[in-house]
């Protein structure tokens, strides 16, 4: 009977052991699925930091395209300004222009009727 017990406590020993490393392997799976996991979404934070990057950088961009624009745009405008004074300057200088010419002609008019 002694036999059986020893039998029978081997037996129980060998199902704990086979138990225990059954449920082992089964926790390395999990921490092994587990960090499988914590890569995968570290990578998918880095890869939104690096979108976010690419997208600040465009931003950027974009800012300096659009400020770049707005200071050409003023000096467009300044020189727009100054080539509309000088127009009126030259049509008040070529006004004057004819005014003298027909007061000098209504001169050359008025002294050949005084010949006459």
């Amino acid at each position: 009977r002694s036999r059986q017990d020893l039998s029978a406590c081997k037996s129980a020993e060998e199902f704990e052991a086979e138990e225990h490393a059954a449920s082992e392997e089964s926790l390395r799976q999990q921490l092994h699925d587990g960090e499988n996991m914590c890569q995968s979404l570290q990578q998918e934070l880095d890869d939104e930091g690096t979108k976010r990057v690419h997208m600040q950088q465009e931003l950027n961009q974009a800012i300096f395209c659009k400020t770049t624009l707005e200071q050409s745009l003023r000096v467009s405008e300044s020189s727009l300004r100054e080539r509309t004074v000088a127009v009126e300057k030259l049509q008040a200088l070529q006004r004057e222009m004819r005014e003298a010419q027909t007061n000098e002609a209504g001169e050359h008019v008025a002294q050949i009727s005084a010949l006459e």
